[in-house]
């Protein structure tokens, strides 16, 4: 019967200078600390020319600041009910106030000073939004006003708002408008926004076309990432 030789990952408690397997023959060393680590001592293990399979198991939630690829045979991993995480762990949450807001707060590291995704408990963290729930829907678009080719990718690159429709609403450069068009959810900074006319600039320049052509096309939007809207419970 083949052996089967197991690696433990202890995130808290291992260390990389083990070689974290077990069995082998002498005293086993411990956990390595990283699954990269536990990765790479299996690729020591199959230069050696060992083919024993490798079970890698989890003692904590791992989290990946950047690509692993597991390319070496005979490798399972068992998770024990532990996550691998495509992010970086955000420690040491203090209770704090924004504009008066009760929330929490944490220095971030150098290298994650830009991100687009926020999870929390396992929930992802929702960026405020205006309105707080639906769409709002737009008065016309760039493609309704110049007509333009008809083709699917010909996007515009402004859209009118309802009267009142923002009325309330905080609008920065932070702001981004997500709309749903068709079967696609955009979404793009804004570029600017004149409240007398009503009309929302999009940084970037819609990738298919939207307007009153046919009810598929109509847009129907929402904004996000104002810091006037930052309240609602899970929201960064």
């Amino acid at each position: 019967m083949q052996n089967i030789y197991s690696i433990w990952v202890d995130p808290e408690n291992g260390d990389d200078k083990n070689l974290g397997l077990q069995p082998r023959s002498g005293d086993w060393d411990g956990p390595v600390k990283t699954l990269r680590r536990a990765v790479n001592a299996i690729g020591e293990l199959r230069a050696s020319g060992d083919l024993c399979p490798v079970r890698i198991v989890l003692l904590g939630d791992v989290f990946l600041d950047s690509t692993l690829v597991i390319d070496v045979p005979g490798v399972t991993i068992d998770c024990r009910s532990h996550r691998i995480a495509g992010g970086i762990a955000l420690t040491d949450w203090e209770q704090d106030l924004l504009d008066g807001k009760k929330c929490v707060s944490c220095a971030l590291p150098e290298k994650c000073r830009d991100f687009s995704d926020l999870w929390v408990d396992s929930r992802r963290a929702a960026a405020p939004r205006f309105p707080a729930k639906g769409y709002l829907e737009a008065a016309r678009t760039e493609n309704d006003v110049t007509g333009g080719s008809p083709a699917l990718y010909d996007g515009p690159g402004w859209f009118e708002v309802k009267p009142g429709d923002l009325d309330g609403a905080d609008i920065s450069d932070e702001t981004c408008v997500n709309f749903v068009h068709y079967w696609i959810d955009e979404h793009t900074p804004i570029e600017s926004f004149d409240p007398g006319s009503g009309r929302i600039t999009l940084k970037n320049r819609a990738v298919f076309r939207a307007g009153e052509r046919d009810r598929a096309s109509r847009v129907r939007y929402y904004l996000s990432g104002s810091r006037g809207d930052f309240g609602a419970e899970n929201s960064w």
